[in-house]
């Protein structure tokens, strides 16, 4: 979604940016380097014609990304771009379905026949499809954790 950065800067102009906070989101699938980190938020602070994202946002972050950004050092990184006054504040965003305790099928995200999730994580399975599965034998309505 590369082009919304450039809209919210163009909507942005005559004097709206000193009235709202802006935040955007970092690929965390795409980082492999602290290379990495740096140039999207570059990137992104371009695209945005700022020179400060009010709230940056780990996007997509679970067990293995965190395990995998953490190794690459990137709450030092973070810290570093905080202090240099490109980042105000830093923060998580995801996706994702439930699982069910009792029978450990997926409920509200896609899934594929191999159990992988899709890259978006975007839930096909609305609230009610829930609630109808768990009056069918399975309690996984009532009795859902959050994945990741």
């Amino acid at each position: 979604y590369t082009d919304s950065e450039t809209k919210v800067a163009k909507a942005l102009k005559d004097g709206y940016r000193a009235r709202v906070r802006t935040a955007t989101k970092m690929p965390v699938w795409m980082v492999d380097s602290r290379a990495d980190m740096d140039r999207f938020l570059d990137q992104q602070l371009q695209r945005l014609d700022d020179t400060v994202i009010d709230y940056y946002l780990l996007h997509s972050l679970d067990r293995g990304s965190w395990a995998r950004m953490r190794d690459l050092g990137l709450m030092r990184c973070a810290e570093l771009q905080i202090k240099k006054g490109r980042i105000g504040h830093i923060g998580v965003s995801r996706h994702g379905g439930r699982r069910c305790r009792c029978c450990s099928r997926w409920l509200g995200a896609s899934r594929s026949t191999t159990g992988s999730t899709p890259r978006s994580g975007r839930s096909t399975t609305p609230i009610g499809a829930w609630r109808t599965r768990s009056r069918q034998g399975c309690s996984a309505g009532a009795a859902t954790s959050t994945r990741g």
